[in-house]
């Protein structure tokens, strides 16, 4: 299994995973990908480009078999991802791969991943400073932090 945070990947379009996951297949039979980047990424002006930010659960083999959900930042950010996987006597563990957006100095770059979640807060009419989308966490997330 590998965790990946801010790989810089858009997995917002579609050839993505399937150029990513040949990768792997000469050594791993089984692959899930629990994947997350910013809406942003869906923008024309980032169409079949690299984003930054974004997190990733690489999951291989037989434990990739074990995987019984994966579940996406829904808030369009890409700030996280979790995985659960299924072991014995149906015990169940998540995984969860998380990234923040910080402002480093005055002078943000347009393609930051700040800059990218000002971006997207601003486009859905948010004040970026006060947002917290706790509605749409789930119950068991929240029992964790």
């Amino acid at each position: 299994m590998f965790v990946l945070i801010s790989p810089n990947v858009n997995w917002t379009t579609s050839s993505t995973w399937p150029r990513t996951r040949h990768l792997f297949r000469p050594h791993f039979h089984q692959v899930h990908l629990s994947a997350v980047s910013s809406d942003v990424g869906k923008e024309l002006h980032y169409a079949n480009k690299h984003i930054v930010g974004g997190a990733a659960i690489l999951t291989f083999g037989l434990l990739a078999s074990k995987v019984i959900n994966a579940f996406p930042d829904p808030c369009g950010f890409g700030s996280f991802t979790v995985t659960t996987i299924q072991g014995k006597g149906n015990k169940h563990i998540s995984i969860i791969s998380a990234y923040i957006a910080v402002q480093k100095g005055s002078d943000i770059g347009i393609d930051s991943l700040y800059a990218q979640q000002f971006f997207f807060m601003n486009a859905i009419g948010s004040d970026p400073k006060k947002f917290l989308p706790i509605s749409s966490v789930p119950g068991w997330m929240l029992s964790i932090v």
